[in-house]
């Protein structure tokens, strides 16, 4: 589960789950934020096993309108299944 508060072009935010140093994403979610302040969204990510033991998830939220392509990655840690 992850959970977080974001702004997006009619509050569509997308979700990205990478491996390290991978630009393919092991999944991807679109959620609805906020599309005038930050709102808070909720997802879920299903994926099947990851090749590294350190990834991304990174929130990505195109503002066409302003002309802007803004992310957020934040490192994360695989636990051991």
């Amino acid at each position: 589960m992850i959970a977080g508060e974001g702004v997006g072009h009619e509050g569509n935010v997308v979700l990205r789950l990478h491996n390290a140093f991978d630009p393919e994403p092991l999944t991807q979610k679109a959620v609805i934020a906020g599309s005038m302040r930050r709102e808070p969204f909720k997802a879920e990510l299903t994926f099947g096993t990851p090749s590294t033991a350190a990834g991304a998830i990174i929130a990505r939220a195109a503002q066409p309108l302003a002309g802007s392509d803004a992310f957020a990655a934040f490192p994360i840690g695989f636990a051991a299944r």
